[in-house]
């Protein structure tokens, strides 16, 4: 399974060839491979899907030292958890994922990935307890 993006490395782009209100995708977004490296380090690769038939981007002034582009995440299969609540404790989350993957057999596949179905939005951070986030992994099975 794949999947195509409108990715920047730290904002959500928009287009109008991008559906809005309830038809618009969810942004997600890649963090780094590995969780022990300090959250204030961590990059991000932020996407936003969009349908196939988006083959440009129309003309942007990103912020400086970003760009936006179109890209295709390749996927195969992953493991989900639905999370519920604040960013800053999903840590504890995102290991019971890891340790339930790697007990079925399954290693992970570079790192983490977010999808954020409920988020702030602008400059209103809402009540981050009512946060809802798919946390993934890809994986794959593990060599006997």
């Amino acid at each position: 399974m794949e999947k195509r993006l409108a990715s920047s490395s730290s904002f959500v782009f928009s287009s109008p060839q991008i559906p809005k209100g309830s038809l618009q995708a969810f942004p997600r977004v890649r963090w780094p491979e590995l969780l022990q490296t300090p959250k204030a380090e961590w990059t991000g690769r932020y996407a936003l899907p969009v349908p196939e038939s988006v083959t440009n981007l129309p003309p942007h002034q990103p912020p400086e030292g970003l760009k936006a582009s179109l890209a295709t995440w390749e996927y195969g299969e992953v493991a989900e958890l639905l999370y519920l609540g604040p960013y800053n404790r999903e840590d504890t989350a995102l290991k019971q994922l890891a340790d339930f993957v790697r007990g079925q057999g399954y290693a992970t596949v570079g790192g983490h990935e977010e999808e954020y179905i409920v988020s702030p939005t602008g400059n209103d951070k809402g009540d981050p307890e009512i946060y809802v986030t798919i946390l993934r992994y890809r994986v794959r099975k593990q060599k006997p």
